[in-house]
């Protein structure tokens, strides 16, 4: 199950175990500050992603805070705005992702959200790999060396899955799906989670119908379109 730095408490705790299944996120937006609120809309996707697609838990999430003027850009990192949208937080919630140094009045686990700077004009899958595999808490600057070793790191990624969907599929051997699911839960380690897909990729005993399978899957964690080559002889 998901774990998180609670920031209130500066303790880990799971996120999710609800007998319902259903997960209440909230997301607490700056209200000056359009990159950092970028950040936290990411980072709270990437959650939803990790509880719905790995756990199959219903999320339903709230925003407080400005939305509106950084629609177009979340639309290019795909990351869908939760129609439930307030201006003043309030209520409780089983996961809050504060995008802001002040005392979010949302009650819950908290996941804290630094800021980022200098991401305009990247290309959005880039910078959202980018912005997935930084830790949430560490402020973030995106020069231009480090969004283009990303977007080299994604087309490295649709061009082995457009390989290895030449061949027959395969299941994920068990160690590998857990180590790289243990990496999604613990503290949303996106950066743990890429280290092993390389790693599949790179053992020579690991069928390529199971890397693709790995992939497929955890695409829907990472939202990097990686299937996008397939068919394009990549």
């Amino acid at each position: 199950m998901l774990r998180i730095v609670d920031r209130r408490t500066g303790r880990t705790v799971p996120v999710g175990e609800r007998a319902d299944r259903r997960v209440r996120l909230a997301v607490v937006l700056p209200d000056a500050d359009p990159d950092r609120a970028v950040r936290a809309l990411v980072v709270a996707d990437l959650a939803r992603r990790v509880l719905e697609g790995v756990h199959g838990r219903q999320v339903r999430g709230t925003v407080f805070g400005p939305v509106t003027p950084i629609e177009a850009r979340l639309a290019a990192l795909w990351v869908p705005v939760p129609e439930d949208v307030r201006a003043v937080p309030s209520g409780a919630a089983d996961l809050v992702v504060a995008g802001t140094d002040e005392d979010v009045a949302v009650a819950g686990p908290t996941l804290a959200v630094a800021a980022a700077s200098g991401a305009g004009g990247a290309d959005p899958t880039a910078l959202r790999l980018v912005l997935l595999s930084t830790p949430p808490a560490e402020p973030l600057h995106l020069d231009a060396g480090r969004l283009a070793d990303a977007a080299e790191r994604v087309r490295a990624w649709r061009g082995a899955v457009a390989r290895a969907a030449r061949s027959p599929s395969a299941p994920v051997p068990a160690g590998a799906l857990a180590a790289a699911t243990a990496a999604c839960d613990d503290g949303l380690d996106i950066a743990a989670l890429l280290a092993e897909l390389d790693r599949m990729r790179a053992d020579p005993s690991m069928p390529a119908g199971a890397v693709l399978e790995a992939y497929l899957f955890f695409d829907r964690v990472l939202a990097l379109d990686l299937p996008r080559d397939i068919g394009t002889g990549g």
